[in-house]
């Protein structure tokens, strides 16, 4: 990472990912990245980066496209953003490795009251293997209420709202689609306990 200007920052990287998944072949994935921030104005924050992911399997190669890009907006009541994904990962054990895409928006505000944050982050994310087998899409609205107690401990519920779509053909032994169509609704309660560590 290197400040190229007052504005700008650059960034190289390598990504190393090794996937070990029961019955398919093991596959590494390396993916050098080349990346960009720009501060538009005071507030104002855009982020880019890039590069080839070379998808290693024991009888071939493949090359895809990975990029991250976003940008995020500091306002008076707290932070917009928006952000775009896409690599190779998981879709969650249906099998095999695949492209994983995203879409995503932030809203949150943290003038409340002391202590009170409240977050919204809808995204949208399709997963599709090289051959087509698998291909999920899910819709996800999630909204998170926080309140920091103290400078170390947090509670924070979240409720979100799933839609997934599935035209995946592999199936289960039985004879019934891996991935199905879903409408969920999920509530998640936490507590965050932080401790600062400082490497001086």
């Amino acid at each position: 990472d290197r400040a190229l200007g007052p504005q700008v920052r650059g960034a190289l990287g390598y990504e190393l990912a090794f996937f070990d998944i029961d019955g398919e072949p093991d596959v590494t994935a390396h993916t050098p990245r080349v990346g960009l921030t720009y501060r538009f104005t005071e507030h104002l924050t855009g982020t880019l980066s890039g590069g080839p992911t070379f998808e290693v399997r024991e009888d071939d190669t493949r090359i895809t496209p990975a990029v991250r890009a976003g940008l995020t907006q500091r306002v008076a009541w707290g932070v917009l953003g928006l952000d775009v994904t896409r690599g190779v990962g998981t879709a969650g054990g249906l099998g095999g490795t695949t492209v994983n895409e995203s879409v995503g928006g932030l809203v949150r505000l943290t003038t409340l009251g002391k202590g009170l944050t409240l977050e919204f982050g809808p995204r949208y994310s399709s997963v599709e293997s090289h051959d087509d087998d698998i291909d999920v899409e899910s819709f996800t609205l999630p909204i998170t209420v926080a309140y920091r107690f103290t400078p170390w401990l947090a509670l924070a519920a979240t409720y979100a709202f799933f839609h997934q779509r599935s035209d995946s053909t592999p199936t289960t032994s039985a004879g019934t689609f891996v991935a199905n169509d879903v409408d969920q609704n999920r509530l998640a309660v936490g507590l965050t306990v932080g401790y600062p560590v400082r490497f001086d």
